[in-house]
């Protein structure tokens, strides 16, 4: 049996409702302390969960009991700050994306973790997607040649804002929420980036940031990727949270489809098969396929704390995710392709 692991969570906000559904599901984990300065909205988690101590800070719950590592899902702004002060307690830690806007203090956190021996992981689950994860199987094998090009589409008219009314203050927006997680997934299918263009749009009045991002990515193996992102384009059928995916290669293609469909067409015929997402009695319909990957993302993250070993998705990795949304800014502000600094 997997050694027991015990975690806090930091925040309470929309997202830790299923970030604590998804540790429950995993054997041997078990939250023991929430902290918020809202302490009803801590309160009323920690009722739903059983959760033994509610706490409106970090050193509080400490006074109280100390877990093996911290799960912190608060606002962004508030990341730097309590991931410094679990590094300072020697707890490890995973984050959620993004994890700072600010390139420079993302590396800073990297480097402190790294002095104070601390694991530091970042919840990236959007790779943990079982079409995605799929997807990376099948290229391992490489069943359609030499890949000389890539094209990966989130667009859909979601209305993101209902749960999460926050995001409208973001001056950054949909590169920062969604790029993550994209540019991540096109990193874990083929490589790393060397240079980025990237066009961006805000299509509604009412928020400060913008909605609509375009990207050409040149990757190390030669390449390229395009990349679309859109939280403005009303389709027939919208197939929020989905992303769908188009590979080409010398001997063939491979589709990722609507509905988790992959067909892979290579010179010995064409294949189809889908790849639904696992559901969970907790999950709300229209996440289902992201809530699904969080639990996978969570699993994978809890047996490398147990081991000591390094997660697919450690925070030193991701900051090559974070420098390609930062090189993504740039561009969009110069309009000019834009190196991706290392």
């Amino acid at each position: 049996m997997s050694a027991p692991l015990t975690v806090a969570l930091l925040g309470a906000g929309f997202w830790a409702q299923y970030q604590l559904s998804a540790w429950y599901e995993i054997p041997g984990v078990r939250c023991v302390g929430i902290v918020d300065p809202n302490h009803e909205a801590a309160q009323r988690l920690a009722d739903r969960f059983a959760i033994p101590v509610v706490a409106a800070s970090l050193e509080e719950l400490l006074r109280s009991v100390r877990p093996d590592f911290v799960d912190i899902v608060a606002s962004v702004n508030a990341h730097g700050e309590l991931v410094q002060q679990a590094c300072e307690a020697g707890l490890d830690v995973v984050c959620q994306k993004p994890l700072t806007y600010d390139l420079a203090e993302a590396r800073g956190l990297v480097e402190l973790a790294m002095n104070t021996k601390v694991q530091f992981f970042v919840h990236e689950n959007w790779r943990w997607q079982r079409p995605l994860r799929q997807l990376r199987t099948i290229l391992q094998s490489r069943p359609i040649g030499q890949i000389f090009r890539a094209s990966i589409f989130y667009n859909n008219a979601f209305p993101v804002f209902q749960n999460q009314p926050e995001l409208k203050q973001y001056e950054r927006f949909i590169l920062q929420d969604m790029g993550t997680h994209l540019f991540d997934v096109i990193r874990n299918l083929f490589g790393e980036a060397e240079e980025i263009f990237c066009r961006t749009m805000r299509t509604r009045s009412d928020i400060r940031g913008e909605d609509v991002a375009t990207v050409c990515l040149a990757m190390s193996a030669g390449m390229t990727v395009n990349c679309q992102m859109s939280y403005a384009s009303k389709f027939a059928e919208d197939c929020f949270p989905q992303t769908l995916v188009t590979i080409e290669g010398t001997s063939g293609s491979i589709l990722l489809e609507r509905d988790f469909l992959i067909t892979v067409t290579t010179p010995q015929g064409v294949s189809r098969e889908r790849y639904p997402p696992h559901p969970y009695s907790w999950s709300d319909p229209r996440y289902l396929l992201v809530h699904s990957s969080i639990v996978d993302c969570q699993r994978h993250l809890a047996e490398c704390l147990r081991t000591q070993q390094s997660a697919e998705t450690s925070a030193a990795d991701n900051l090559r995710t974070l420098e390609i949304v930062d090189a993504a800014y740039r561009s969009s502000s110069s309009q000019l392709p834009v190196p991706i600094a290392r």
